[in-house]
């Protein structure tokens, strides 16, 4: 769990985090959960570029860029929840 956001699966990885497709137990939506890589979740620049990021496109509205919902840290996780997008 992340949040509210129950894990189903990984979709994708890279360097820098992974994404997991979830389901919001509240609501029932299903969700992606990117959550920073546990090696960079100890670095403060690290950290901060992932929240920077994750506030600088909250804030748009696009056809083309996938919507961030929310942006999280918790324990010792950070993650952002976007709608899902297929393929």
């Amino acid at each position: 769990f992340y949040g509210d956001c129950k894990v189903l699966y990984m979709v994708g990885a890279g360097t820098f985090a992974r994404v997991y497709r979830a389901v919001s137990v509240s609501t029932g939506k299903v969700v992606a959960v990117k959550v920073l890589r546990q090696r960079y979740s100890e670095m403060a620049e690290k950290t901060e570029q992932f929240f920077r990021e994750g506030e600088m496109v909250k804030k748009l509205r696009h056809i083309n860029i996938v919507p961030i919902l929310e942006v999280h840290s918790e324990k010792n996780s950070q993650y952002m929840v976007m709608d899902f997008v297929e393929g």
